[in-house]
């Protein structure tokens, strides 16, 4: 890891520049953000990525954290699911008299 720092305010989120080894692949630097500030960041310490190689001269990575990645769409599935069942549920009741 090269460099990090915390944005300012209230937020949590870090910003780190980490230097990234694949096997088959030149290292090279690339800038990941912990949105949730979840991980445990140290000078000259590691952080967990997820990279893929979306096009063959490209190489994309992410943080790999379970709350950063899914977190955000589980929340809009629970409220997509609860609206649906409410709709369901008014559309279904009978009209009151």
């Amino acid at each position: 890891m090269l460099e990090f720092h915390r944005t300012s305010g209230r937020s949590a989120t870090v910003i780190g520049q980490v230097n990234v080894a694949m096997a088959g692949a030149a290292p090279f630097k690339w800038e990941v953000e912990d949105t949730l500030g979840l991980l445990d960041w140290q000078d000259g310490g590691t952080v967990p990525l997820l990279c893929t190689r979306l096009h063959a001269d490209h190489v994309s990575c992410v943080v790999d954290s379970l709350p950063d990645r899914y977190g955000f769409t589980t929340l809009l599935l629970l409220a997509g699911a609860g609206l649906a069942w409410v709709s369901i549920r008014l559309l279904r009741s009978p009209p009151e008299v």
